[in-house]
């Protein structure tokens, strides 16, 4: 591996005059500037990132700490994470934590001795604003910027998430209009911030009409097979409901594959999250399309940023 004194050399300049062509900086003129990163092809030189971090006092990483990586959403939202850091020059490290909040606490310290250029969290589904004094102190403490993706955790930390009672509102709210008013909610234990936010939502629309809410526990992992047994389970002990909404698209999905299998087509079926998976989701289906895509960027916007925000996106009901 070529060293950035034999390029120069090779090529006849300076070292500084390298480095400007190396970082696209001005102090050399285009030619000589063609010719030093011919050198650089040729001869295979490869920046030190490690001392140029130490220079910089960057790496151009920054770290993501998620419950794990097996839910499709969390994946879909990790790849335009990638895509939004690529276009800033910089690389996602991501830190899986079971959602415990003692593995959050070990990987953000982790991060922080990494010295990397940000840090995302999202909160597992477990979140109790009482566990997060310690990743409040330490955003307050550390130079690193944080951003929380997915729930607003007080005005005092940046973050950007959509208001999931409300959406849960809304898309209830929609559905009712339609002259729809049996409809029973499939979500994971109350206690669980993200089924318990949108409850909450369904419950006040419900409430509003003079209605009664229905919870039925569908499981804690929002995955097709809960939602396939919850509806299968729920319809042999139940009267049949005109609505089924449930926790997320995918136990959505699980419930709708129940419905075919017993030939129950009168009956609505909707989800959260708009996410779009080849032969599972259903394009036509009621729910609330969260625009993932725009909230990776607004993160990354705001770790370049390097100030507090707290960012609420509007997401679209689709309820057709």
């Amino acid at each position: 591996m070529a060293t950035m004194k034999e390029i120069a050399k090779k090529v006849g300049v300076s070292t500084a005059a390298v480095s400007y062509a190396i970082n696209n900086k001005p102090g050399v003129n285009e030619e000589t500037k063609q010719k030093i990163l011919n050198a650089v092809n040729e001869l295979g030189y490869t920046p030190n990132s490690i001392a140029r971090s130490l220079k910089t006092k960057r790496t151009d990483i920054i770290g993501i700490v998620v419950p794990n990586i097996s839910s499709i959403y969390t994946s879909k939202f990790l790849e335009y994470l990638e895509h939004a850091a690529k276009q800033s020059g910089m690389y996602v490290l991501i830190g899986c934590t079971d959602g415990k909040i003692a593995n959050e606490k070990k990987v953000i310290k982790s991060f922080i001795e990494k010295n990397i250029d940000g840090i995302i969290l999202c909160p597992g589904n477990g979140y109790k604003e009482a566990s997060y004094q310690f990743f409040k102190q330490e955003a307050l403490e550390s130079s690193v910027p944080f951003v929380v993706f997915g729930l607003n955790i007080g005005n005092d930390i940046s973050s950007v998430s959509v208001d999931l009672k409300k959406a849960q509102y809304q898309l209830t709210k929609s559905v009712l209009k339609k002259q729809i008013t049996d409809i029973v909610f499939f979500g994971g234990n109350k206690k669980y911030c993200y089924s318990q936010f949108k409850f909450l939502g369904y419950q006040q629309a419900m409430e509003q009409a003079g209605l009664s809410a229905q919870f039925y526990k569908s499981g804690n992992l929002y995955i097709f097979e809960e939602g396939y047994h919850a509806a299968l389970e729920y319809l042999r002990t139940h009267k049949k409901p005109q609505c089924i909404m449930a926790v997320n698209d995918i136990v959505a999905c699980g419930a709708l594959k129940a419905l075919r299998e017993l030939q129950l087509s009168d009956i609505m079926v909707t989800g959260f999250d708009g996410i779009k998976v080849e032969g599972l989701t259903d394009d036509a289906m009621p729910t609330v399309v969260v625009p993932l895509e725009e909230m990776a960027q607004k993160v990354i916007d705001i770790l370049n940023s390097r100030q507090l925000k707290i960012c609420e996106v509007s997401p679209k009901i689709r309820c057709s």
